[in-house]
Formats: structure tokens, C-alpha cells, sequence
């Protein structure tokens, strides 16, 4: 009893740690997925998600959390423009133990720490970054993760240099990154993105044919993403523009903002960029009037891009430092709640335990009571066949001459009893779909005596006592030859002449009290112990 216990509250403990881990990561994981969901949208809710999680994350001391978390954080603390904030998360996240052995987590934070250099007009130690990143990446080309990373490297290092108008060198990067990703057949996902880099070098390259075909690549792929198809768009309309066709690049400049407008993606850079390019385009094709109309929005774009990141900058560090403040009083309150699911889980399994013991203990002693039963019966030699005993034979006279309602006579009744005893004493009924007709054939009669003789002398219906029957031969068989304990169930059902397994075990626990192998088992027991004695 004391080893079941310990085992039990050692299973239980690990089930309810777990479930605490469960319900840990699952918390964590809504709030990656808020901040990702925003990213776009509401940048300043996005970074309100990631710090909780980081939060989180550092109540709970996992590094990978913590590592995951910092770079969600850095990832939308850039999305404002808040760089040194950015970059600070972003090397915490580095630091981390679990980013040291995770390439993929440890590419994301040099991806991002490239991104805010870029930003912030740095663009040697962006490129830096990304060269850093070549070098600790596993050079393996059958691993697509790897060979993806390195691809979506080049493309970066190949915009890079393309900003700064070292077109050849951008040209032979964004070669490599397609040559690896047209590898793979499933890179929808970034080859896109890598299309168009290589579209913009040949538009600026002014190899329009080129520049073109690319776009198209890239436009055919990205169509399925449809919060990017802005970005397709508006390379269109930089390419129309670059060869001469204005109206077409008015036009795809226009369902550019459509996209942005339907997407509710908030990129005030590219509108305020669309705004000012289609202003240029409406002047130039001499539309004066919507010239003044996009002047107008591409000035409020911009101050609001001016304004933008003062104000962002406000909301998003006071809702920081209100929720390192609150942190205490979170965690004060997360203990708590945490601690009451343990003691209520602790209360059920034990309850549930102490039930489960209490009525396996009381089976148990059911069962050895019933198997005593049965086992003395056995060896009195008295079987109860159909609830009567085979040797009652006078009692069996007298319960016929207290019922006969002169259905045969006394004489044909006794002769029929007799018989039923000599049947009973074979093993003709554990013939396969042994039915009331060959009984009556056996005991020469004719159903509807059988069915009488069945009623008033053992009390049952023909399938009731043939079942008995078959049950008390196998108990027998079993205790009178040790070997059948080793027998298959589905041996004994078959050689009983059930049909079935399942209709055995079902007629066996119904005849006996208890099922064919606990039975087995009981004697099994009994057996061992008279043997070690």
C-alpha cells in the first residue's frame, strides 16, 4: 500500500507540473500570437502583447520563452521605429542560452538587428550583420531549413548593396539566393520576396524585359498572401512609370492603396510614398485637380509618419512601465490561482484514487468470496447445473409430482429426466449451434416436452441451461487440468462452443460471478500458494 501510494502521488504530481506547463506555454503562446496578429495593424498593441509575454516568460525562467519573446518584442518595438529599444531586446534575446544552439532563433535576431541598422541610415553594419549570419549557419545542402536561411541571406545582403547602388555586386547575391530557393519546390513562401528584390536591381539596372519578368514571378506568388500584394503592385506601377506608360502606373499605384485600405495594414511610409508618386504622375499627365487631391493626402501622410513615432514612443513606454509595475501584483495574484489548481486538482485525484482503491479492494474480496464458493462446489462434486444438482434426483420427482399439470404422463416424465441427466453428464451441448431440435432428438421427444421438462426441473429456458451447462463444463475442465490455465481465452470460448469470446466472457461472469481470467487468476493464485506450501 505504501509503494502504491508513493507511486500515485508521483504520477500525480508529474501530471499536474505538467498541466501547470501546458497551461504556462498555452498563455504564452495566445500572447505571440495577438502580437503577431497586430504587427501590421496596431504596432503599438503588438508591442503590449510581446512585453507581457516577455514577462511571462522571465516569471517562468524558460530560455527559449524568454529568447522567443524578446525577439517578438524587438520585432514590433522596430515596427515604430523605436531602434535602441529594439536593438536592446534584440540583444538580450541573443544572450540567451537557448539562442546559442537554435541557428533558426539566432538568424531571426541578426535579421532584425540588419533591419534596424538599415533603418536607422547604418547600412556597413547591416550588411555586417547578415554577413555574420553566413557564417555560423550549417553549410548543409539537404537541409532545407538551413539552405533557406542562407537563401533569404543573400536577398538581404543583395537589397543592401542595391540601396547603395552597388548593383553589380546585388545582382550576383540575389543570383545565389534564387539559385538555392528554385531548389526547393515548396518556397513559395519566400521566393517571392526574393522575385522582387531581383526585379528592382534590373528596373534600376534599366533592364526592363527583365525587371518585368520577375515582377510577374514574384506577383504570381504573392497574390496568395494577401496582406503583401501592396508591395507587388506598386513595383508594377515603379515599372510603368520607369518605361514611359503613366496611366498604367497611375493605375496599379491606385489598387496599391486599395490593397492597403481593404488590408487595414498600417505602412504610412508606402502610403505616404503612393500618395506622393501618383500627386508627380497626375501633374505630369496634367490632371491638376487630382494632383491637388493627392498633394494634399500625401501631406497629411507625412506629417502623421512625422508625428508618428513621438507619439508612439509615449503610449508605448508608459504602457511598459505600467506593466512593470503591475508585474507584482500579476505575479501575486497568478501564485495564487496557481496554487488553488493545485489543491483542487490534488483534491479530485485523490478522491478519485481513494474511490478506485476502495472498490478495487471490495471487488477483490467479492471475488475471492465467489472463487471459494465455486472451488468448494467443485471439489464436493456438486455443480449446480441450471440452478439444481445433477445427483437430486428424488427432489427432482418431487417438484414434478407438486407441478404436473399433466402436460405427459409421470412415466414419460421420468423417462425424459433420466435422459436429461445422462445428456447432461456428455459434452454434446458444447457442439457449435446445438440447438432445442437436437435436444429433443436426443432425449426422443419433441420440443414443447423438452421446453416443459426444462421449466419445471431446472427452472430455465433451453439457452439459459445450455449456457449453464457449457460454463460448469470449462470451470471443471479448468480446475481438473491445470494446463487449460494457460489457454487462450478465445481456446476456452471455442472449445465450450461459444460462438464467440466476447458472448463467453458475457455468460461466464453471468453464470459465476467473475470473468474467465479472474477466475484464471484466483486459481492460478490458489495453486502457487499450495505448491510453495
Amino acid at each position: 500500500m505504501k509503494n502504491i501510494t508513493i507511486i500515485f502521488f508521483s504520477i500525480l504530481s508529474q501530471c499536474l507540473f505538467a498541466q501547470i506547463d501546458e497551461k504556462r506555454q498555452q498563455e504564452i503562446q495566445n500572447l505571440w500570437n495577438n502580437s503577431d496578429k497586430y504587427i501590421l495593424r496596431d504596432a503599438v498593441s503588438s508591442m503590449r502583447y510581446a512585453k507581457q509575454a516577455s514577462l511571462l516568460s522571465e516569471r517562468y525562467g524558460d530560455s527559449f520563452n524568454k529568447a522567443k519573446s524578446y525577439l517578438i518584442l524587438g520585432k514590433s518595438l522596430l515596427s515604430i521605429d523605436m531602434y535602441s529599444e529594439s536593438l536592446f531586446y534584440l540583444d538580450k534575446g541573443l544572450k540567451e542560452p537557448a539562442t546559442a544552439n537554435h541557428h533558426i532563433l539566432k538568424v531571426l535576431f541578426k535579421e532584425f538587428k540588419g533591419d534596424n541598422y538599415g533603418k536607422m541610415g547604418l547600412p556597413e553594419q547591416e550588411f555586417n550583420e547578415y554577413s555574420d549570419i553566413l557564417s555560423f549557419v550549417p553549410k548543409d545542402e539537404k537541409n532545407h531549413e538551413y539552405q533557406r536561411m542562407i537563401s533569404r541571406t543573400y536577398a538581404r545582403m543583395s537589397a543592401n548593396l542595391g540601396g547603395r547602388k552597388e548593383y553589380d555586386k546585388a545582382d550576383k547575391y540575389i543570383n545565389k539566393a534564387i539559385k538555392i530557393q528554385e531548389k526547393f519546390s515548396n518556397s513559395e513562401g519566400e521566393i517571392y520576396n526574393i522575385y522582387m528584390i531581383k526585379g528592382d536591381i534590373c528596373l534600376k539596372r534599366k533592364v526592363y524585359d527583365s525587371a518585368y519578368y520577375f515582377f510577374n514571378k514574384s506577383y504570381n506568388l504573392v497574390r496568395k498572401d494577401i496582406e503583401y500584394e501592396y508591395m507587388s503592385l506598386k513595383l508594377f506601377g515603379d515599372y510603368y512609370r520607369a518605361i514611359g506608360n503613366k496611366s498604367k502606373a497611375i493605375s496599379f499605384y491606385q489598387q496599391a492603396l486599395d490593397d492597403i485600405k481593404k488590408t487595414k495594414i498600417d505602412d504610412a511610409s508606402n502610403k505616404a510614398e503612393l500618395y506622393k508618386n501618383l500627386s508627380q504622375l497626375s501633374g505630369e499627365t496634367g490632371d491638376s485637380v487630382k494632383k491637388s487631391y493627392y498633394s494634399e493626402l500625401y501631406q497629411k501622410e507625412y506629417e502623421k509618419l512625422q508625428n508618428k513615432n513621438n507619439k508612439d514612443i509615449q503610449f508605448a513606454v508608459k504602457s511598459i512601465l505600467n506593466q512593470e509595475k503591475q508585474e507584482k501584483k500579476l505575479l501575486k495574484k497568478h501564485n495564487s490561482t496557481t496554487v488553488l489548481s493545485i489543491l483542487g486538482v490534488f483534491s479530485i485525484f485523490s478522491a478519485i484514487f481513494y474511490f478506485q482503491f476502495s472498490k478495487m479492494r471490495r471487488k477483490k474480496k467479492e471475488l475471492k468470496i465467489r472463487f471459494e464458493e465455486i472451488v468448494k462446489e467443485l471439489e464436493e462434486n456438486n455443480l449446480e447445473i441450471a440452478g439444481h444438482s445433477l445427483s437430486g434426483k428424488d427432489a427432482d420427482f418431487e417438484i414434478s409430482f407438486k407441478t404436473n399439470t399433466k402436460l405427459i404422463s409421470d412415466e414419460t416424465e421420468k423417462d425424459l429426466l433420466s435422459k436429461l441427466m445422462s445428456f447432461e453428464k456428455g459434452t454434446a451441448f458444447t457442439e457449435k449451434g446445438f440447438t432445442q431440435s437436437h435436444l429433443a432428438t436426443i432425449l426422443e421427444t419433441n420440443t414443447k416436452y423438452l421446453n416443459y421438462i426444462l421449466k419445471v426441473h431446472r427452472n430455465k429456458s433451453f439457452n439459459d441451461y445450455v449456457n449453464g451447462l457449457k460454463i460448469n463444463f470449462i470451470v471443471d475442465k479448468i480446475y481438473k487440468h491445470p494446463e487449460h490455465l494457460n489457454y487462450k481465452i478465445s481456446y476456452l470460448s471455442e472449445i465450450s462452443g461459444f460462438s464467440s469470446q466476447s458472448r463467453f466472457t458475457h455468460i461466464f461472469k453471468q453464470e459465476q460471478g467473475m470473468s474467465p481470467s479472474e477466475f484464471i487468476s484466483q486459481l492460478s493464485q490458489k495453486q502457487n500458494k499450495n505448491t510453495n506450501n
